[in-house]
C-alpha cells in the first residue's frame, strides 16, 4: 500500500509549492490559511535517500516559505525527509501503516503528517 495526500493545510502566513517530480499534475499553490483537498491525490515517491541532494530530483519535495522539504516513502512504513538548510540530515517525518494523509504546514514554517 502506498501514502497519497488527501489534504493540504497551510497554517503558516506564507505562500508555499509542493511538488512531486514524477508526476508534473501533483504540483499545488498553497496559499496562507488555506486548504486544498486535490482532485487526484499525489502519491508519496518510494525511495533510500541519504541526503536533500540525492532525494530532491525524486522524491517528493514542498516550500514553505521557511524551509525546502524534500520527502519520500521509505517502503517501511515510515515517511522520511531533508531538508536544503540541513541537507545532509535525515529525519523521520510520519511512522505509520500507509494510507491517506494530511500534509499540515505549521505557522513556523515545519511540516507534519496526520492521518487523513
Amino acid at each position: 500500500m502506498a501514502y497519497h495526500i488527501t489534504t493540504f493545510v497551510n497554517e503558516s502566513g506564507l505562500n508555499s509549492v509542493t511538488a512531486n517530480p514524477e508526476a508534473t499534475r501533483d504540483t499545488y499553490f498553497l496559499s496562507p490559511g488555506s486548504k486544498v483537498n486535490p482532485q487526484h491525490p499525489p502519491l508519496l515517491n518510494t525511495g533510500t535517500f541519504g541526503s536533500y541532494s540525492q532525494a530532491f530530483p525524486k522524491a517528493n519535495w514542498i516550500y514553505t516559505g521557511v524551509e525546502t522539504y524534500a520527502f519520500w516513502d521509505s517502503g517501511d512504513s515510515e515517511i522520511f525527509a531533508a531538508t536544503q538548510q540541513d541537507p545532509n540530515t535525515v529525519q523521520v517525518l510520519y511512522k505509520a501503516s500507509a494510507g491517506n494523509l494530511t500534509l499540515t504546514i505549521n505557522k513556523d514554517g515545519s511540516i507534519a503528517f496526520t492521518a487523513a
